[in-house]
């Protein structure tokens, strides 16, 4: 869907406000990383801006939910790995933090692939200067297969290493894709 449309944007929102009062929630993530294709090509520049404004708009919403809770609800993002990347698609993480819109910026590779070295200490020089948290975003998918163990666990160490605060860890169930990792070795 093209959020260039206030149709979209509409929508979008009503989704925000409808898990905001359904769930007692601590945060919201918005995954830009599923489908980052949100603007006509070409289009990314004027749709990025819209998008920020819209994003002014969810933090509106998760700070009022914040304090009708009496607790803050924080708002993260997941857009790609590469800052250059994401600003050419119109996902200005950079610029959200700036604004003060965002909590956590998890960047990530494209689904069922692994970046051996995004540059995570450009993200943080980027937000160094904000209180956002940079969270390295590890997919469980591979080249079609799934990420063993061994590279999982180096996927990490770089990402710390590189600078990334925290990790996040997309779509590793313990019950299905991991079951045959070895039990406690990796916890």
């Amino acid at each position: 869907l093209d959020y260039s449309q206030k149709a979209v944007r509409d929508l979008y929102l009503a989704l925000v406000q409808e898990a905001l009062d359904r769930y007692d929630s601590d945060g919201l993530e918005l995954d830009f990383m599923r489908a980052p294709f949100l603007f006509r090509p070409g289009h990314e520049g004027e749709g990025g801006k819209l998008l920020t404004e819209w994003l002014g708009e969810v933090r509106r919403r998760t700070a009022a939910a914040g304090r009708q809770r009496g607790r803050p609800v924080r708002l993260a993002v997941r857009v790609p790995a590469n800052p250059l990347t994401a600003c050419r698609l119109g996902l200005d993480a950079a610029l959200w933090a700036q604004q003060g819109l965002v909590d956590l910026v998890t960047v990530a590779p494209w689904f069922e692939s692994m970046d051996g070295d995004p540059p995570f200490f450009l993200w943080k020089k980027l937000l160094a200067p904000y209180p956002v948290t940079l969270a390295a975003g590890l997919e469980m998918n591979m080249g079609g297969g799934v990420v063993d163990p061994e590279t999982a666990v180096g996927a990490a160490l770089v990402a710390l290493h590189g600078g990334a605060d925290c990790l996040y860890v997309f779509n590793y169930y313990p019950t299905s894709w991991c079951k045959d990792w070895p039990a406690g070795k990796y916890e």
